[in-house]
């Protein structure tokens, strides 16, 4: 105990091995202007992960992100683009159906799907899926996608008997494909009545020239209605 009007001032006991926390005035204070990026100290360090949080901020302030064409204004709705119109600022890679959405039992229609790409594609990969207990296939033919500017190609079709059609086809020669065309059309008989059997693109695998994978949207299910 403290004698006379000697002052006493308690201290913490020291612990070994702890950091001084960035508290205000203790003199560790954050770097606000530190370019290091979150990933580089994600927690400590420096006291880092303020100031990262800031740099964020200002740059989004400063580099605001691009608007979407496709956005109409106060409705915050994107309208299905068509074919060739601008996402992300390029093209998009999309894959759509055409042809008959309603039909009768016993009758045979055709579909097709058509490709619009920003790169050139040199090989390309499908797989369709339908109910075979609704529809059969009756023929598969190529389209002219691979084939434009009158290049050689390698195509291939099987019908799988649980309901897919695996499709693939290749471009001879150095120069790929991008003009929007139709890549394959499909034939099919119907077998029994559907209020809206699926048509549907499982997979697609575009390969660009050079053998480097791009990614594409794939379309919605082709809807056909067989009536009785």
């Amino acid at each position: 105990r403290p004698e006379g009007n000697a002052s006493f001032t308690a201290r913490p006991p020291a612990t070994a091995g702890v950091p001084s926390p960035n508290l205000p005035g203790s003199g560790n204070v954050p770097n606000l202007n530190n370019p290091g990026g979150i990933g580089n100290n994600p927690i400590g360090g420096n006291g880092n992960v303020i100031g990262n949080i800031g740099n964020a901020i200002n740059g989004g302030v400063n580099n605001p992100a691009p608007v979407d064409p496709n956005i109409k204004p106060g409705t915050g709705a994107v309208e299905t683009p068509v074919s060739g119109s601008a996402i992300d600022g390029n093209r998009s890679n999309q894959l759509r159906w055409q042809g008959q959405n309603r039909v009768a039992v016993g009758d045979t229609f055709l579909v097709q799907l058509t490709m619009a790409s920003d790169q050139a594609i040199s090989s390309l990969p499908i797989a369709v899926g339908f109910d075979n207990k609704v529809l059969q296939v009756v023929g598969i033919t190529e389209g002219s996608f691979l084939k434009q500017g009158g290049v050689a190609t390698n195509f291939t079709s099987r019908i799988d008997p649980n309901g897919q059609i695996l499709i693939s086809g290749t471009r001879t020669g150095p120069i790929g494909a991008s003009t929007p065309a139709d890549v394959v059309s499909i034939t099919f008989r119907t077998l029994a009545p559907s209020n809206g059997t699926p048509i549907q693109v499982l997979t697609a695998s575009p390969i660009a020239t050079g053998g480097r994978a791009i990614a594409v949207q794939l379309p919605p299910p082709h809807n056909v209605t067989v009536a009785q």
